[in-house]
């Protein structure tokens, strides 16, 4: 049976091959996925149709490296709607400080891009301006 994770954010959690291992019940009420349905699709499942590829390549970049990172990009909601999703992204290590995965907290940061401006990058605009690494800091 599929696991969820707690908390009150966007939360989901892989494994070290990359595999997703839990989604907390704000992430799949947010997508509108079940818990076998997310964990089957993966996390990346939603992201919006210009951005899958930067996101994949930071996403792997960091996870292979293991420093904790943050990524924008716009994700599917459960209504249709893509709004952009702060993603930080921290690696986990057992007690013996063996690498065993990312856990990543997401937030909806659409508003504070609209008030910013850069909630509706210009569709031929680059990947990095689409979907963007920011620094960890």
């Amino acid at each position: 049976m599929p696991r969820t994770c707690g908390g009150s954010g966007l939360i989901w959690t892989s494994r070290t091959d990359c595999r997703d291992t839990c989604f907390n019940d704000p992430w799949l009420r947010f997508t509108g996925q079940s818990p076998a349905g997310q964990l089957a699709a993966g996390w990346a499942t939603g992201l919006h149709p210009l951005e899958p590829d930067h996101c994949r390549r930071t996403y792997d970049s960091h996870f292979d490296r293991q420093p904790p990172f943050r990524i924008a990009y716009r994700l599917r909601a459960s209504n249709g709607e893509y709004p952009w999703i702060e993603d930080a992204g921290t690696p986990r290590f057992d007690c013996a400080g063996d690498f065993i995965g990312d856990i990543d907290f997401c937030q909806d940061i659409s508003e504070l891009r609209r008030v910013a401006g850069t909630a509706n990058p210009p569709a031929d605009s680059t990947p990095a301006a689409r979907s963007q690494t920011i620094p960890w800091g």
